[in-house]
């Protein structure tokens, strides 16, 4: 066996099987420059490998002298039908290559084409991996919370300028960063700021919140699991890490990690490797990902409790970024309302454009206990009550945000059910505005909002409104 190389420390595992002795040398000298190549002349040690190496992509001469190829990539796709396998043929056999791409090979290399095109092969199949693997992950959950937004927000106090400054110069680093500030400051999306101005933002940004996930399940949804061939089709399902891979992972609630959890944590960080659970005997997936952590108090109280590791609450803050509320920021709160009436008046089609002199200073002397995300909610709630271009004094006051159950103002629900509840009350004013400029006439009122018949009386439904005309 040729020995692995691995020129930078983090490049992808491909694995070889070809019995031509000469070509599988050549190869393994002309990829081993960029990945780390391990090669096989036997199919059956080649399978083992699979089994043990876990490798990102495998080459496989399905021209093979003493063994039917098609039959080793069938065994190849059976053992993980997510893994790319290009085959190698030395002589044009459309019916071969037919075969094979329909048993499951991603692509072909005819080896009497050199070097270049096998580099290239292999890149732009990496690529698609690298690709499916995280429209994997995003399938695997619903995520239309926090991070998905806008990753530019309006800012012109001192206090925002000063905040765009250690972004930027967090942006220059390849270090962990914690960003700590009160509930709805918009940590998440200064986090993604700092990943669009880094040397990682062609890689994918990441965001979990581990505080809405069971204790027992939070090892799953960092580092992934791979229960093997015993498993169900979907026992293989990639972690936050391993979907995150050349990109940033921003994580909240991390003070939820049990002892356990936090030991891998630290292990992934220092090894730049992740093992998903259920597959010990496998070697680790390399991962090469920038960890932020937002949190709205600082960890060391954690710490001096003995329920979070030092040392690993040492690497997740090797730069701590304050991220000041928005009652130190009161001149950046009304670009910040006329930023969400934009936004939500492009997003809804609303007849609303503008806020008046009097909402506006109304806004100023809020207290904002709930910040930029209450600010956000508040702006909503005043479009839903507006009956003209303008947001009024009286759309803010009679808009009340959401509180915690008991009735403290000073308290707020979840982000998710405050939104959720105010987005529930727009829709249903927005389609009683439409009903009423349609003169009930349900058909008319979906041609005005833009939207199918059948798409609107399926909103009406849902927010317990009935239409008897269908004209």
């Amino acid at each position: 066996m040729v020995p692995s190389h691995d020129v930078n420390g983090n490049a992808e595992r491909i694995l070889i099987v070809d019995d031509d002795l000469e070509s599988l040398s050549d190869m393994s000298i002309v990829l081993g420059r960029f990945h780390e190549v391990r090669t096989c002349a036997d199919p059956d040690s080649g399978l083992a490998q699979q089994r043990n190496s876990w490798p990102t992509l495998v080459l496989l001469n399905i021209e093979l002298v003493d063994h039917d190829g098609l039959a080793v990539l069938r065994q190849l796709r059976e053992r993980d039908p997510f893994l790319p396998v290009v085959v190698i043929t030395s002589r044009r056999n459309d019916s071969l290559v037919g075969d094979a791409l329909r048993i499951g090979a991603f692509h072909f290399y005819d080896r009497n084409h050199g070097p270049v095109v096998l580099i290239e092969t292999v890149r732009a199949v990496l690529r698609y991996a690298n690709m499916r693997k995280r429209c994997s992950y995003l399938e695997q959950r619903i995520d239309i919370g926090e991070g998905n937004g806008d990753s530019q927000v309006p800012g012109v106090s001192a206090a925002s300028r000063g905040l765009a400054t250690d972004l930027a110069r967090a942006a220059e680093t390849d270090q962990s960063v914690c960003l700590v500030g009160e509930f709805g400051t918009g940590k998440a999306t200064a986090a993604r700021r700092i990943h669009q101005m880094s040397r990682r933002s062609s890689g994918p940004f990441v965001f979990e919140n581990l505080a809405a996930y069971p204790t027992g399940l939070l090892a799953q949804v960092l580092f992934g699991i791979d229960r093997g061939r015993s498993g169900p089709t979907s026992a293989r399902r990639i972690g936050a890490f391993e979907a995150a891979a050349g990109g940033t992972l921003l994580l909240a609630g991390i003070g939820a990690l049990s002892v356990e959890d936090q030991k891998r944590f630290l292990q992934v960080l220092q090894d730049r490797t992740v093992r998903p659970l259920g597959r010990d005997d496998r070697a680790p997936v390399v991962c090469d990902v920038r960890v932020m952590v937002a949190t709205q108090r600082d960890l060391s109280g954690l710490v001096h409790s003995g329920s979070f590791a030092q040392v690993l609450h040492e690497r997740l803050r090797e730069l701590s970024i304050s991220i000041p509320p928005l009652r130190e920021r009161r001149e950046d709160i009304v670009p910040l309302a006329e930023h969400f009436l934009v936004r939500y008046h492009v997003a809804t089609g609303s007849l609303i454009t503008g806020i008046s002199h009097a909402a506006r200073a109304y806004l100023v002397e809020q207290p904002w206990p709930g910040n930029v995300r209450q600010l956000e909610l508040a702006i909503i709630a005043g479009m839903t009550r507006a009956d003209g271009p303008t947001v009024d004094l009286e759309h803010l006051e009679t808009s009340k945000l959401p509180v915690a159950p008991g009735g403290d103002p000073e308290s707020l629900v979840p982000y998710h059910d405050a939104r959720s509840e105010v987005l529930s009350r727009f829709k249903k004013e927005y389609i009683r505005r439409a009903l009423h400029l349609a003169h009930g006439v349900v058909n008319r009122a979906a041609r005005l909002a833009g939207l199918p018949p059948s798409s609107f009386r399926k909103m009406m439904r849902d927010v317990g409104l009935r239409g008897p005309k269908a004209r």
